[in-house]
């Protein structure tokens, strides 16, 4: 009697059995939305380079020095080994909830001077933190000052408790256990 699992129509029959609901599984990836993308249970928010915003931009000037672009942009994230004329500052954000962001600016030196600057469209600072924000920003801050009343039965409630201290004619206690520590040897 031949072996029942080499013949070829019962492996053919396992093989197909095993592989279909791995091919279903894998038909959830696919967009239903109409997008390009597909859809992936997690995908970890990469953040890549400087952010450089319109404001930084604004401020740059022609004739500032390495120095000043330096103190206003940080540190470039490329420098070239063979052009120490141009800064490049690039900035990638890709992110499961948002589309990706993509920014770059470069800069040309004459000497120890900026002679020009190439940028692409940057995002203004507040476009930047609403692409990063996770919550929505509450509609009513709250106050982070005391009103008069509330200041007035603050110092009213530290006066009486220094108050109560001072009549209590026992010294304070410690809190917790008394400890007790091996002695120290003797040193020459």
């Amino acid at each position: 009697m031949p072996q029942l699992r080499s013949h070829p129509l019962v492996r053919n029959a396992l093989l197909l059995a095993l592989t279909l609901p791995l091919l279903g599984a894998c038909a959830w990836l696919k967009p239903t939305d109409g997008s390009k993308r597909y859809h992936f249970p997690y995908r970890p928010e990469v953040v890549q380079g400087n952010v450089v915003t319109q404001e930084q931009v604004a401020q740059l000037a022609k004739g500032m020095s390495r120095e000043q672009a330096l103190t206003l942009l940080g540190t470039p994230l490329m420098q070239h080994a063979f052009r120490a004329d141009r800064w490049d500052y690039l900035f990638s954000l890709d992110s499961q909830d948002s589309q990706p962001v993509r920014a770059r600016l470069s800069l040309f030196f004459t000497g120890d001077t900026l002679d020009r600057f190439e940028t692409q469209t940057l995002p203004t600072q507040q476009q930047f933190i609403e692409s990063i924000a996770r919550d929505p920003l509450p509609s009513q801050m709250p106050t982070l000052q005391m009103t008069p009343a509330q200041l007035e039965a603050a110092q009213k409630k530290a006066a009486s408790q220094a108050q109560d201290g001072m009549n209590s004619s026992l010294p304070p206690q410690p809190l917790g256990p008394d400890r007790v520590y091996p002695p120290l040897p003797d040193t020459p």
